[in-house]
């Protein structure tokens, strides 16, 4: 989900929901429908705008008319989610062919049945409801589900969720570079997603989309951790994701654009690195972008840019940056699974402990 706070160009918009003729137009309203042209509500709650989208739904601003409190309210689609359940274990289901990204037809995509992967499957269960997962967390970096409403009557369904006033940490985007913050402010926001995803591995989950579009600020600067729609069930020792259709191609790690790949190298350790490593990586390329302002991996293709994730070292624009803050972004963006930080060595880390030091 991005720019979840970004209220310029407002339009109520749902990609997803089609006219069905004259019955879809008469049908008795639901909670969701239009009570007059100017209000619109979901049971006590009137969604004043729309103030981000995504592709697994829409977030509105709202107010509790009993209270007057504002939330965030996400709204998706149940008939799309089921779609997307179905792709998912389609893809585990393979083989099948792979066309398209430079790979010939006839070879097997990322899902193929092979009797790894099948031993796989019952360590981890691809696309968990969003709604299961947040009902699972309680930490004060995720943010936090209020109500979840389920619209029998439409094909919406509604998260309430905890609003954060600031919206995003940062907004990163191709080829630009933006003012970065300070060490210091790195050090306190990096610790803080240290800690909130540190949780979500603990409760056996594996998040898949870290990215700044993903962290909110609240009035307090407190980050919440957002948007779990591609979240997996897994933890530390569970292998990786069968599929990696999740994700912003910017911030995926070397090994899952490896394996579009066969690798049949006898080097190839026989225990796979865990799905965690994934999230880890992603920690790293966020906390590049408070760092430095900028993206470390930029290509004007995807084929360009896997290439660089997987074989390019990063470069570190600010030549007076801390010794160990360079140190552990080199660890957490090492292209070696196996080799990379874990996320107990990270909260060991001379930056890690020197941050705490000081506050």
């Amino acid at each position: 989900m991005t720019r979840w706070f970004n209220t310029t160009g407002i339009q109520f918009h749902r990609p997803w929901k089609h006219q069905q003729g004259e019955k879809r137009r008469h049908h008795r309203r639901s909670l969701s429908e239009v009570i007059n042209t100017n209000r619109r509500y979901v049971q006590q709650y009137r969604l004043l705008h729309e103030i981000g989208s995504g592709s697994t739904g829409i977030v509105h601003l709202a107010v509790d008319k009993k209270t007057n409190v504002q939330y965030a309210i996400k709204e998706l689609s149940k008939s799309r989610l089921q779609r997307q359940q179905q792709n998912d274990f389609l893809r585990l289901a393979g083989p099948r062919p792979c066309n398209g990204l430079g790979v010939t037809s006839g070879q097997e995509c990322l899902g193929s049945s092979s009797a790894q992967n099948k031993r796989r499957r019952v360590d981890i269960v691809p696309n968990i409801n969003e709604i299961e997962v947040l009902k699972q967390l309680d930490h004060p970096n995720i943010i936090r589900l209020v109500q979840a409403i389920d619209d029998p009557e439409s094909d919406s369904i509604y998260l309430v969720m905890e609003k954060a006033d600031k919206g995003s940490i940062m907004d990163i985007g191709s080829n630009s570079t933006i003012k970065p913050y300070s060490q210091e402010q790195c050090c306190d926001y990096f610790g803080q997603l240290v800690d909130g995803i540190d949780y979500l591995h603990q409760k056996g989950f594996v998040h898949r989309d870290i990215k700044p579009d993903n962290l909110l600020l609240t009035r307090e600067n407190t980050i919440k951790v957002i948007d779990f729609g591609s979240a997996i069930k897994s933890d530390e020792t569970s292998p990786l994701p069968p599929t990696t259709s999740a994700g912003t191609p910017a911030f995926m790690a070397p090994e899952l654009l490896r394996r579009r790949k066969h690798d049949n190298s006898s080097k190839k350790p026989s225990t796979p690195p865990p799905a965690t490593a994934i999230d880890i990586w992603a920690m790293g390329i966020t906390l590049y972008c408070l760092c430095y302002g900028q993206l470390p991996f930029e290509k004007p293709s995807l084929l360009e840019l896997y290439d660089v994730i997987q074989n390019e070292s990063i470069d570190h624009p600010n030549k007076d940056i801390d010794p160990n803050l360079k140190d552990l972004l080199n660890r957490m963006l090492t292209k070696d699974p196996y080799e990379r930080i874990t996320m107990e060595e990270i909260k060991a880390h001379p930056w890690m402990i020197d941050d705490k030091k000081n506050t």
